[in-house]
């Protein structure tokens, strides 16, 4: 079985135009760290994953399908998603009304991996 979420929460890649397809060719994990303190400099707001790559093959699939649907210049498959554990971990906000304890995360994210393309808010296990 094979499982394809169709839809993110957002493309942080001013190359990519509105209505193209993303199939990200890897994924990280951001996950939120419950024991953060914002007075000790040391800890740190949530955890960044290794990248694991997508399965080839679907990955693949998925390609093909989708540029003979949208053609070669609406689709990528080279770059990496990031996926987070919760809500907040995710928003990367600037406003002091929202609690969150990373407002440079895409910075963050970009600065150790430059392939950074897509982001969403959430994960969904299966």
């Amino acid at each position: 079985m094979a499982l394809a979420r169709y839809g993110t929460c957002g493309v942080i890649d001013e190359t990519v135009t509105a209505g193209d397809i993303m199939v990200p060719a890897e994924a990280i994990l951001l996950q939120e760290n419950y024991d953060h303190d914002p007075k000790d400099e040391k800890s740190v707001p949530f955890y960044m994953s290794k990248p694991c790559a997508a399965d080839s093959g679907l990955h693949a699939v998925l390609m093909h399908n989708f540029q003979a649907c949208f053609g070669d210049k609406a689709v990528h498959g080279t770059g990496l998603n990031a996926t987070c554990d919760t809500f907040y971990v995710g928003q990367g906000r600037k406003l002091t009304t929202f609690r969150d304890s990373c407002p440079n995360l895409l910075e963050l994210i970009k600065s150790k991996y430059p392939k950074h393309q897509t982001l969403e808010m959430e994960m969904y296990c299966v």
